[in-house]
C-alpha cells in the first residue's frame, strides 16, 4: 500500500511539475551556438511541410509489365528555401481500398544534378516515380507532404 502511494504522488508530481524539454534550456543553445561558430556546424534547414503544395497526381502506364509512373508537381509556399519533405504516398483503387502505402525520401525523389540541396521558394518541382504495381483497379493516389 506504501508503495502504491508512493507511485501515486509521483505521477501527481510528473503531471503539475513537467520536466522541461532541454531544447528549451537557454544555456545549452549558448553553448551550441558558440560550438558552431569554432566548428563550422552545417546550418538547419528550414522545415515547414505545411507548405508544400502538391500538384493533381496522375498515374501513366510505364510499359507492358512494368508497373506504372506517378506524376506530380511539388511547390513551396515559403518566402524561403526549405528541406525537401518526406512525402506519404497512398494508392487506391475505384471502391477507396488502400492498396499500398509508403513514406518516400527525398533522396528517392529529389533532382540531382544542378538542383540546390533545398527546395527553392516559389518554384515547382516535377516529380515522377515508378510504382510496380499491376493492380487493374488502381485509380485514387493520394500525396501528403512530412
Amino acid at each position: 500500500m506504501l508503495a502504491g502511494l508512493l507511485l501515486l504522488g509521483l505521477i501527481f508530481q510528473l503531471l503539475t511539475f513537467p520536466p522541461r524539454a532541454i531544447t528549451h534550456e537557454p544555456a545549452l543553445e549558448t553553448l551550441r551556438s558558440s560550438l558552431c561558430d569554432r566548428l563550422r556546424c552545417p546550418e538547419r534547414a528550414h522545415r515547414a511541410p505545411g507548405s508544400v503544395r502538391v500538384s493533381s497526381p496522375s498515374l501513366h502506364p510505364a510499359g507492358a509489365g512494368s508497373g506504372r509512373w506517378l506524376i506530380f508537381e511539388l511547390y513551396n509556399h515559403e518566402s524561403r528555401a526549405q528541406a525537401w519533405p518526406l512525402l506519404d504516398i497512398a494508392l487506391s483503387d475505384t471502391v477507396g481500398r488502400t492498396h499500398a502505402r509508403e513514406r518516400i525520401h527525398p533522396r528517392v525523389y529529389a533532382p540531382d544534378g544542378d538542383t540546390p540541396p533545398q527546395m527553392a521558394a516559389h518554384r515547382p518541382w516535377p516529380v515522377a516515380l515508378r510504382i510496380r504495381t499491376e493492380h487493374p483497379r488502381l485509380s485514387g493516389v493520394h500525396v501528403r507532404p512530412r
